[in-house]
C-alpha cells in the first residue's frame, strides 16, 4: 500500500483507509467514470477483475475478497459509433465499448474516448503490477557460484518470480544469523550444524529462526587419488586428511564418521589446506592422502583431469542436509504465503535447470557477471559448467526429500542418534518439527512439471 501512496495513484486521504477499500475506490473509481455515468451504477470491481486477472494473475491478492460480484455489466446493444469496433457484444471489452440505448440524453462513447480511457487503464495496470510485487531479500552464503545460483537465475529469467508476484534480491552475506534475527533479510541460505551447535552449547535457549526449505542432501565426502590404496573409510587410519578449515561446520560430522569405523581423533591427521585449488594441489602433490570437500568441488577437481575415488559417509550420517533456507520465526508465522510463493518459484527454477542446464548456466553468467569464468579459472567453459551443474542436480533429484524442499524428520533423527553415539550433540533438546518445518512443503511442488519442462527446454 505504501508504494501505491508514493505513486500518486492514491490520494493522501485514501492512504489512511483500509487497503481493500482504497485501492478500488481511489484507483479504479476514476477509471470507470466514463462507464459509470451512463445512467447505470457499476459499483465494486466485478467489471474490472476479469481484465486485471487475465493480464496480471499475480494481482489476485489485491482484489477485495468480500466484494459482492453482482454488478457485472450486462450485455448491451452497440451504438453506431462503436459497432465497427465491436460487431458482437461478447466479453468484457465489448461491454466497455457499448452504449445502452435505453438511456435517453446520454451521449455514446466515441472511438477516441474509448482509446483514451483504455490507454489510461493500461498505464494504471502497468503501474499497479510493478508496484504490487512483494520484495524478498535473500542472503547467500560466501562465494556463490554457478551451481548455487542456477535456480535463482532460472526463476528470474523465465519470469517465475514475477509469476509469483515477487521481487527477489539475492546477495552475499557473511553474518547470516544477525541478518536473520534483525530481519535485514527475509531468508538466507545456511547450514543446520551451527544452529545445532548453538542449542547444544546453550541449553534452554532458543533462536527466533526456522528452517523452511531443504535445499540439499549431505554433499560432503572423502576423495582420494584413483590409484590410491585407500579403498574404504577404514583405510584412512593413520592417513592425512585435508579440509578447507578446521572450523567448518561439517568437521564434527567428519570426525564422528571416522570414529564410527574405529578411527579416533589421534588415529589420523586432520589439517586445513584451503579451498578449491589450494586443496586440489595438496592432494595432487601428495601432501595429504584424502580431501574432505563437497561433491561439486570434487567434481571441479576431476574436470581438471585428475581422477578421484569417492568415499561416501555412511547412510546414518547423511540424514542431515547440507543446505537449508532459513527465515525468522515471525516471518514463517505471519507471512507463510510469501515464503510458499518463493519456495515454489525456487523449486520451479531448479526443475527448469534439470530440463535445460545450459540455459541456466548462461542465465547465471548474464545476471551475475562476476561468476563468469576468467582465463585460467578451474571451470572456464560452458560445457564444464553444465557438467558441474548437472551432477549436483542429479544428486538433488535422487533425494526424495531435498528434491521437494521437504525435511525427512526420520532421517534427521537418525543422524542425531548416530552423532550422539559418537559423543556429539549429547543432551541437545530440539523441537524438530518446529526447527525443520514442513509447514509449507506441499506448496513447493504444486505446479505443472510437464508444462514447466517444456517452457524451460524452449528457453535460450
Amino acid at each position: 500500500m505504501r508504494s501505491l501512496c508514493r505513486s500518486g495513484l492514491v490520494s493522501r486521504k485514501g492512504c489512511t483507509a483500509a487497503p481493500a477499500i482504497v485501492w478500488h475506490t481511489q484507483i479504479l473509481g476514476p477509471l470507470r467514470g466514463p462507464f459509470a455515468t451512463q445512467g447505470r451504477s457499476y459499483t465494486g470491481t466485478a467489471w474490472f477483475e476479469p481484465l486485471l486477472l487475465e493480464q496480471h494473475p499475480g494481482a489476485r491478492h489485491l482484489l477485495p475478497q468480500q466484494q459482492p460480484r453482482t454488478n457485472a455489466i450486462p450485455a448491451q446493444r452497440h451504438s453506431p459509433a462503436t459497432a465497427r469496433l465491436c460487431p458482437r457484444p461478447q466479453g468484457l471489452a465489448c461491454n466497455l465499448l457499448s452504449q445502452p440505448q435505453d438511456i435517453p440524453g446520454k451521449p455514446a462513447m466515441t472511438p477516441t474516448t474509448v482509446r483514451t480511457t483504455l490507454s489510461a487503464l493500461a498505464l494504471a495496470l502497468a503501474s499497479l503490477s510493478s508496484q504490487a510485487a512483494d520484495t524478498v531479500k535473500v542472503g547467500l552464503g560466501p562465494a556463490p557460484n554457478v551451481v548455487s545460483l542456477a535456480p535463482f537465475a532460472a526463476a528470474q529469467a523465465l519470469g517465475l518470480f514475477k509469476d509469483a508476484n515477487l521481487d527477489v534480491e539475492a546477495f552475499e552475506i557473511t553474518d547470516t544469523l544477525p541478518a536473520l534475527t534483525s530481519k535485514r533479510v527475509t531468508l538466507a541460505v545456511g547450514l543446520p550444524e551451527p544452529i545445532l551447535n548453538y542449542y547444544q552449547q546453550n541449553p534452554g535457549k532458543t533462536l527466533p529462526i526456522a528452517f523452511f526449505y531443504n535445499l540439499l542432501p549431505q554433499t560432503f565426502e572423502f576423495a582420494v587419488a584413483a590409484d590410491s590404496n585407500i579403498q574404504r573409510l577404514e583405510d584412512l587410519k593413520g592417513k592425512r586428511v585435508g579440509t578447507g578449515a578446521l572450523n567448518w561446520p561439517q568437521v564434527d560430522t567428519t570426525r564422528a564418521v571416522l570414529k564410527s569405523v574405529g578411527i579416533g581423533e589421534r588415529d589420523f591427521t586432520f589439517s586445513a589446506v584451503g579451498v578449491l585449488g589450494a586443496g586440489f594441489h595438496a592432494l595432487r602433490s601428495q601432501r595429504i592422502d584424502a580431501l574432505n570437500f563437497n561433491d561439486s568441488w570434487n567434481d571441479m577437481f576431476e574436470l581438471t583431469g585428475f581422477k578421484l575415488r569417492r568415499l561416501h559417509y555412511p547412510d546414518a550420517f547423511r540424514g542431515l542436509g547440507a543446505g537449508v533456507f532459513i527465515t525468522h520465526a515471525d516471518t514463517l508465522r505471519e507471512q507463510p504465503e510469501l515464503l510458499a510463493r518463493f519456495g515454489r518459484a525456487y523449486n520451479q527454477g531448479q526443475r527448469a535447470c534439470v530440463a535445460n542446464p545450459a540455459f541456466c548456466v548462461r542465465a547465471v553468467w548474464q545476471q551475475y557477471p562476476q561468476t563468469r569464468p576468467s582465463q585460467g579459472a578451474l571451470i572456464n567453459n560452458e560445457a564444464d559448467a553444465v557438467t558441474l551443474l548437472s551432477r549436483r542436480l542429479q544428486l538433488i533429484e535422487a533425494d526424495p526429500a531435498a528434491s521437494q524442499g521437504r525435511f525427512d524428520h526420520t532421517r534427521i533423527t537418525g543422524y542425531l542418534a548416530a552423532m550422539q553415539g559418537q559423543g556429539y550433540f549429547k543432551g541437545i533438546a530440539l523441537d524438530l518439527p518446529a526447527l525443520f518445518s514442513n509447514q509449507l512443503a506441499a506448496s513447493f511442488t504444486d505446479y505443472d512439471r510437464a508444462a514447466l519442462d517444456a517452457r524451460a527446454k524452449a528457453a535460450q
